[in-house]
């Protein structure tokens, strides 16, 4: 169940381990867990055998891994409807010379703003070309779009990415209350680099579909990074290990897939 209107950061940082506990006791989201295991697993081991993330990317083991991760996590029903496994795979192909996958991956939510230099470019416009490509019709959907979008990018970078849809997670952060959605620091201009165009946060219903954009996507990473920081600080500073063990289930390897079922 998404989160109610007015969700502050506080509520969300109480509420973890039993919106955890909930996602995982859900019939429906056992299949999911062992879909995603499935998946990590398999790319854990693609990454070692090709020897790194952009060769197995490049590889027909990553395509078919990921589409069957999209198709086991809905997107091959109702309107969303993926593009021919052949479409997909020179995509895929391409994503790797558009945008520095390498330099991406070395990078997770709990290290500093996404100003960080990456060669030439930041963390910030690599992500943005990133999401771009991936939520660009007839890519890897025929229609594109945030959810796509955000689910590919995260199969590509699940240490940095969330997935986000428009029937639980889009609306939880939509009703995150005004003043709270705020990446580590407070400042978006300072955590991106730049003014982000638009509501951070807007409906994923509706033609608020329509604004969820690379600034929108960059914004949900932040606030993903700023709850991380906020609960570390709530308890200590533990580390991202004690983080992640805050969900039992084998392969939640990073902060985004953890609190993307805090938001589901």
């Amino acid at each position: 169940m998404p989160l109610p209107k007015g969700t502050t950061r506080e509520d969300i940082i109480e509420s973890i381990p039993s919106r955890i506990e909930n996602y995982n006791r859900n019939t429906r989201n056992t299949s999911y867990n062992r879909s995603y295991l499935r998946f990590i697993t398999e790319r854990e081991k693609g990454i070692k055998s090709f020897g790194g993330l952009t060769k197995w990317l490049a590889s027909q083991d990553a395509v078919n891994s990921i589409y069957m991760l999209m198709q086991q996590f809905g997107m091959q029903a109702r309107a969303s409807i993926l593009t021919e496994p052949r479409v997909f795979a020179s995509k895929l192909f391409e994503l790797t010379l558009k945008v520095d996958i390498e330099g991406l991956s070395s990078f997770t939510p709990d290290q500093g703003p996404l100003t960080a230099k990456l060669g030439n470019s930041t963390v910030a416009h690599e992500l943005g070309k990133l999401f771009d490509f991936c939520s660009k019709w007839g890519h890897f959907s025929e229609a594109g779009g945030i959810v796509i979008g955000s689910k590919v990018a995260h199969a590509t970078l699940p240490e940095l990415c969330p997935m986000i849809d428009t029937s639980h997670i889009g609306i939880s952060l939509h009703n995150v209350a005004s003043g709270e959605y705020l990446s580590p620091g407070d400042s978006w201009d300072k955590y991106l680099g730049y003014t982000p165009e638009g509501k951070y946060n807007p409906s994923p219903r509706g033609d608020g579909r329509k604004s969820w954009k690379r600034d929108q996507f960059l914004c949900a990473i932040g606030l993903y990074a700023r709850i991380y920081h906020d609960r570390q600080e709530a308890n200590g500073c533990p580390g991202v290990t004690a983080f992640l063990a805050l969900d039992p289930v084998e392969g939640t390897t990073g902060i985004p897939r953890l609190l993307d079922k805090v938001f589901w």
